[in-house]
């Protein structure tokens, strides 16, 4: 795949900078960067302030690879005499960054049916949904967000959900006449930091809203207005809302009448509040549960009644195809044909991804990582088990620790035997994190901790019977594990499928 930072490009500084600070200068740049380590001759070096670093410690690194201009914020107090090259400043730089970015590559997020998908959780699932349907329906689709980035089919990993401004414009830019559809997972940190500055989007979803991240948005105004903030983006054209969730309530009551507005639930309630707003109501009826993983829904909705099985574990899942469903049939594709195709879905790496094997427990490896995750992964695999119901699960360290007393909590209600393991502990001793998760569980007795995570689902997997459910939760997809400054190979499906295969 071609790298996206090696696009061929110049432009002059005048050009891209226009309406954000004064240039005279003649001179043009050949890249974009805000790392310095990516710096290359000729271009343009953006030194912001970053949760971690600071741009300004890296100017002179950034100028001995090649940097002939630099970008600062208006605020900074530096004194640029010093520097051998162009400095220029510019207010808010950070949120301003991706409009420069995307200007330098020729704003190509606007020839591109942009989707943006934000919420607690859902947003992989309907994200990788989304640019399915798109992909078996003959149309170039692209994926971005938390399982990597790249063509439908071709996805590459990467180490964040929403890349930096640079990757992201550059990936806009390599895809502008090769796809038709990008549906991507938006954060709030992405938002919050203005990685998504630029972008224009054509569709925003909101999934749902429940505790996390609160190590980094301090309050949950300062985490559910991050996520408002998305469907407040120029050019934004459609909102798509789960009323389900009572946050998804409040966002409607907050979008501007310009947008058109789709709302989705499993329920149908206001249908006249909606009607008498303008507001297109998407809801089902689920028909019958086919098996532990098949569901058949009928869903009513401004393009027809359709009726779609659903092969995903989980009834919160009804949401996410619910969801996709809308954004699909807004886009211009067939009901019938958005109906057959996700009927054809089989699922996703990592979210609910069953491992079976004959006369022994099944495995279900899930990212589960917040509260209302766990809640969910739970709820959904209990009306299938026959047996015990076994948890295995950790919090990461360095992370917001108020939701693992929650979690606790959870486990203890809604499953019959807990093992506490590492998720990634990073810097953060596990016996720290293990006793802020055992403040949440007052029956101790239904807990044993296993500090190694292979030793924790392997001996859960010999101990349970043929009829019980085992739960991995919290890292699904990942395939490596942060320990201390390490970060080691792990993969929780590859050792769930050696362990049922090894039994089958």
């Amino acid at each position: 795949m071609m790298s996206v930072e090696k696009l061929n490009y110049v432009k002059s500084l005048k050009h891209i900078l226009m309406d954000f600070t004064e240039v005279v200068s003649t001179t043009e740049v050949t890249g974009i960067a805000i790392d310095s380590r990516k710096v290359e001759a000729g271009n343009l070096f953006i030194a912001y302030r970053g949760e971690n670093y600071n741009g300004l410690d890296y100017i002179d690194d950034a100028i001995k690879s090649g940097a002939t201009a630099i970008l600062i914020d208006k605020a900074e107090i530096f004194n640029s005499a010093a520097i051998p090259v162009e400095v220029f400043k510019v207010a808010m730089l950070r949120k301003n960054a991706g409009f420069i970015i995307s200007r330098f590559y020729g704003n190509p997020s606007k020839n591109i049916k942009v989707t943006g998908v934000t919420g607690t959780n859902g947003k992989t699932t309907v994200s990788y949904l989304i640019a399915y349907v798109m992909h078996e329906l003959k149309n170039n689709s692209a994926f971005i967000g938390t399982l990597g980035y790249g063509l439908f089919g071709q996805i590459e990993t990467s180490k964040t959900t929403t890349p930096d401004p640079v990757k992201l414009h550059s990936l806009f830019s390599l895809w502008e006449n090769q796809v038709d559809f990008v549906a991507m997972e938006v954060s709030s940190h992405a938002l919050d930091q203005g990685r998504t500055e630029g972008t224009e989007f054509n569709t925003a979803v909101f999934t749902n809203f429940s505790r996390d991240h609160l190590d980094y948005h301090k309050t949950v105004d300062d985490y559910i207005n991050a996520k408002f903030s998305l469907f407040e983006k120029t050019g934004l054209q459609n909102a798509v809302v789960n009323v389900g969730d009572p946050y998804g309530v409040k966002l409607v009551e907050k979008l501007s009448e310009d947008l058109n507005i789709f709302v989705y639930s499993t329920k149908k309630s206001n249908l006249e509040f909606y009607k008498k707003h303008n507001i297109s109501f998407i809801y089902c009826e689920k028909i019958k549960t086919e098996s532990f993983r098949e569901k058949i829904i009928k869903v009513q909705s401004p393009w027809g009644e359709a009726t779609i099985k659903i092969n995903l574990l989980g009834e919160f899942n009804i949401e996410n195809v619910l969801a996709a469903f809308t954004v699909l049939c807004l886009s211009g594709a067939s009901i019938e044909a958005v109906a057959t195709t996700l009927s054809s879905f089989n699922g996703l790496p990592g979210r609910m991804e069953v491992f079976s094997s004959e006369d022994k427990p099944l495995i279900v490896v899930d990212y589960a990582h917040t509260p209302d995750a766990l809640e969910k992964a739970l709820t959904g695999l209990k009306p299938y088990c026959k047996g015990q119901l076994f948890c295995v699960f950790g919090c990461g360290g360095g992370r917001d620790v108020g939701k693992r007393t929650q979690m606790g909590s959870i486990a203890e209600s809604l499953s019959d035997k807990i093992i506490l393991t590492n998720d990634n502990p990073r810097d953060e001793l596990p016996e720290q994190i293990f006793e802020n998760i055992l403040k949440g569980i007052e029956n101790k007795s239904k807990v044993i901790v296993k500090e190694d995570r292979s030793d924790a689902l392997i001996s859960t997997f010999l101990e349970a019977k043929k009829d019980d459910v085992i739960l991995l939760a919290g890292k699904g997809h990942e395939i490596t594990q942060q320990i201390g400054s390490n970060t080691l190979p792990f993969s929780d499906r590859e050792l769930a499928k050696r362990l049922t295969e090894e039994h089958t």
